[in-house]
């Protein structure tokens, strides 16, 4: 019977305890701390998709635009100006863009409710060389290589060219 007893603990509670703990630490990580070191764990399933997800509400062009960091320009160029009025043009009318954009950039279908520990802006870098060349989103580092476009056009080709083809990519959950 002792044989029995220890065996049913150790697969009914043991085994399962790293994984539990490591599920209990993650959950830890994103609820606030009340009195007494208790957490919130009372949550409503919206409120703990929001808490683990972030909002599942399109993007707008405003907020988008506030995330960008624009870095290795030439002071004289107007590649950031004409992004974020691709932005404005063409992401207005139609929100679900602006989120495959950010998910192109980010790798996370959603903005967090709560950003990631040094996260919360969008590195746009200058490529330098070929502006035949399309940007390159680096997801890890929530950065996009862009080449300084020299007009609207050219810019707003290159740009629809990456978002139709991340939009179409097979290896998208949509």
């Amino acid at each position: 019977w002792d044989y029995q007893r220890h065996c049913a603990k150790w697969y009914l509670v043991e085994s399962r305890r790293p994984p539990l703990e490591a599920l209990r630490e993650g959950f830890r990580s994103i609820t606030p701390e009340i009195q007494d070191g208790l957490r919130a764990l009372q949550f409503s399933g919206h409120e703990l998709m929001l808490l683990c997800c972030g909002s599942l509400e399109p993007l707008s062009a405003r907020q988008l635009k506030q995330m960008l960091q624009f870095t290795g320009f030439p002071v004289d160029s107007n590649t950031p100006q004409l992004l974020e009025a691709f932005f404005d043009e063409q992401f207005e009318s139609d929100p679900q863009s602006l989120n495959h954009f950010f998910e192109f950039v980010t790798g996370l279908p959603t903005v967090p409710l709560m950003m990631p520990e040094g996260k919360g802006s969008i590195v746009v870098q200058c490529a330098a060389g070929d502006t035949n060349k399309l940007p390159l989103a680096h997801t890890c580092f929530w950065t996009l290589d862009m080449p300084d476009y020299c007009n609207r056009d050219l810019l707003h080709q290159k740009m629809n060219i990456v978002l139709e083809s991340f939009q179409n990519s097979p290896f998208l959950n949509v």
